[in-house]
């Protein structure tokens, strides 16, 4: 005769759930949280992660920014919590007296993690020392961020060394731009050897970027970067340098018509690269950067001198498109294979034309 089971009674203390492989079984059908399958789970810093509803209230943890992007059904988003991506970036930096932030909001903190605020001399500060750490400020600051473009372009299993390479250049001037920050303007009697440290630091970099639009334009490099793209960075630095040693020697203000001549150019490129890394369907801001760029193309032929004022407007009109590009590139309102980090070192560099545009008026 068979002994009559008895059901078993959970221990004190005990769960009186099913151990073992069953356990395991019912671990894998239950969500995470205990909550109904297919809810929203917490991601780390109680932010919510992909397929969170919308309207939750969320939190990040301190140094990071909340991105909304929309998703692909309908009302629901996606909200990833972003790692400021670039040194100085999502942070307001700190003016010494002489000088002005810019940001996309005046006097406001950086509205995303991508937004670089830029520090420059005020339209007033003639003071030779505090243009030329500005301006050195920003010229490293743009190679490093080139060398960084670069090597987003190279795929590892095409270009390897020259994308080792671009990152090794990114990190050594992001080191170079910490140190200028750090030690503020130079002193009156050291400019000139002030310059000549900094294009000692950077021709490296303008011999590596011939060498990759070289070997762009005759197919041996198979990047995902126009030979214009190459080209139109490396004449970016050459002038960056060429202004330092203005302002080593003396010339608080840029010439007037390089100044118009070069800012066209650079705006003009801009536009038609900014189409080039549109999606196909987005033709309304296509059309949009393509005009963007015939009005600055207009201001180039050698035989007239267009008005200061008119290509201040126009710089300040490429300014505006560039940000509003820019947030939305960011929030996935406009498609695109444009790197936030790319869009926004465009919008910088609009403000350094109107920087410098300003200048020349006096």
């Amino acid at each position: 005769m068979t002994a009559e089971r008895q059901p078993t009674t959970p221990k004190a203390g005990g769960t009186g759930k099913p151990k073992g492989k069953k356990a395991a079984k019912a671990a894998k059908r239950e969500p995470a949280g205990g909550g109904k399958a297919g809810g929203p789970r917490e991601s780390p810093g109680g932010a919510s992660g992909a397929g969170g509803n919308e309207g939750e209230t969320r939190t990040k943890p301190d140094g990071f920014h909340t991105r909304q992007t929309h998703g692909r059904r309908g009302l629901r988003r996606f909200t990833l919590v972003v790692r400021p991506p670039l040194p100085g970036a999502g942070v307001k930096p700190t003016a010494p007296s002489g000088f002005t932030v810019h940001g996309r909001r005046p006097n406001l903190a950086p509205e995303s993690a991508y937004e670089k605020q830029l520090v420059l001399a005020s339209q007033d500060n003639e003071n030779l020392a505090d243009l030329l750490w500005a301006d050195a400020r920003f010229a490293v600051d743009e190679a490093a961020e080139h060398a960084l473009f670069f090597s987003m372009m190279m795929p590892p299993e095409l270009a390897a060394e020259q994308k080792r390479q671009a990152q090794a250049f990114h990190e050594r001037y992001t080191r170079l731009w910490q140190h200028l920050d750090a030690r503020g303007p130079p002193a009156e009697s050291e400019l000139r050897s002030y310059v000549r440290s900094i294009q000692e630091e950077t021709q490296p970099f303008l011999d590596f970027t011939d060498e990759l639009h070289h070997g762009q334009l005759t197919g041996k490099l198979q990047s995902l970067a126009s030979p214009m793209f190459f080209d139109h960075t490396r004449k970016e630095t050459d002038r960056a340098l060429v202004r330092l040693e203005q302002i080593a020697g003396g010339q608080a203000a840029p010439d007037r018509d390089e100044a118009i001549r070069f800012g066209a150019a650079v705006m003009e490129e801009h536009g038609r690269m900014l189409a080039q890394l549109l999606d196909p369907d987005e033709m309304e801001v296509i059309e949009k950067a393509l005009s963007e760029s015939k009005r600055f193309r207009a201001y180039l032929p050698e035989a007239s001198t267009p008005g200061l004022d008119e290509v201040t407007s126009a710089a300040e009109g490429i300014l505006d498109f560039k940000t509003d590009l820019a947030r939305k590139v960011e929030s996935a309102r406009v498609r695109s294979a444009l790197n936030p980090i790319l869009a926004d070192h465009m919008r910088r560099e609009a403000l350094k034309l109107i920087d410098e545009l300003q200048r020349c008026k006096d």
